[in-house]
């Protein structure tokens, strides 16, 4: 495991996020983000507008929730970076995990740095 995650005790795949939150985070996105990644998170032909979907999984690989909740916090979106309420960072997390088919599950992800940690970022399901 990387050293950033080796404290990560659930993966995406174990449902971290609501479908409710996610859809909050899609009015977020839709308001913030969609100009630089699509409505569809395809990405644009504008720089720094990458696509949030296809190889979304592997390129997060490894990592917590909480290197991705940090990267949007703190430099989106490019046009005011940092402007995005915690809660709102976390909520535009979940809809990516939704929109790249990771299941939703009971409980909100937390807009707790430290409690995300304990989420890691993989391209398939463990195993078993």
């Amino acid at each position: 495991m990387a050293p950033a995650a080796q404290g990560a005790d659930k993966s995406v795949w174990d449902g971290v996020y609501t479908e409710e939150q996610a859809k909050r985070g899609e009015r977020i996105f839709n308001r913030q983000c969609s100009y630089c990644h699509g409505r569809d998170l395809s990405g644009t032909s504008i720089p720094g507008g990458p696509s949030l979907r296809e190889a979304f999984l592997s390129q997060w690989r490894e990592q917590t929730v909480q290197q991705m909740f940090a990267t949007i916090g703190e430099t989106m979106p490019k046009s005011d970076p940092g402007s995005l309420s915690l809660q709102d960072c976390v909520d535009v997390v979940s809809y990516i995990l939704q929109v790249n088919k990771l299941p939703a599950g009971g409980t909100e992800l937390p807009p707790d740095p430290q409690k995300l940690e304990h989420f890691l970022i993989t391209d398939k399901p463990p195993k078993g």
